[in-house]
């Protein structure tokens, strides 16, 4: 594993073990490997870890959601209609490799919610592929940011689970929450 991004012998140890299991247990597509990546194993073992069978399962749910979803493919509908809809873009990457995201409450011209989580899904699939250490900082601009925004939570609600559940280590600001 190569990169900025401090390993332990132990980390290594278990990427590679979770590596073998998962070669083990199927045949991948092209697009899978290169999701699979070693950063993309180390990630998932410092979200979810120890235990790696449990670690397996979890990329075994993202696998299915991604080929469900599709989110490589995704195109906002709301924002092919109306560019200013949504205000979630990809504005480059820092020195540290990874990308910097960024909303705008007040330059948002659609505040209904639905739609919103494929437009974000949208913009870090394509950030986090300009990211070498395929990781975000996110930059939220709340000037036009008012209770009509704070009311309907479901966007939240659902994007942080989608995150939690999907694009673990990620985001730069992560809370890890023990159960």
């Amino acid at each position: 594993m190569s990169g900025q991004i401090s390993v332990t012998p132990l980390e290594q140890q278990a990427v590679l073990s979770i590596k073998v299991a998962l070669e083990r247990q199927q045949t991948f597509s092209p697009r899978e490997v290169e999701f699979l990546n070693d950063f993309c194993l180390l990630r998932y073992y410092r979200a979810f870890g120890p235990d790696p069978e449990y670690v397996i399962r979890r990329i075994n749910k993202t696998l299915k959601w991604r080929s469900e979803k599709q989110p490589w493919q995704l195109k906002c509908q709301q924002c092919l209609q109306d560019f200013r809809a949504h205000d979630f873009r990809y504005i480059g990457n820092d020195d540290g490799g990874r990308a910097w995201v960024m909303n705008s409450f007040a330059l948002s011209t659609n505040k209904d919610p639905s739609g919103l989580l494929d437009h974000f899904i949208m913009v870090l699939e394509y950030a986090l592929k300009q990211a070498p250490m395929q990781q975000a900082v996110w930059i939220c601009d709340f000037e036009g940011f008012s209770m009509k925004d704070a009311m309907d939570p479901r966007f939240s609600m659902s994007f942080v689970k989608m995150v939690k559940k999907h694009y673990p280590g990620k985001a730069i600001h992560r809370q890890r929450q023990e159960c």
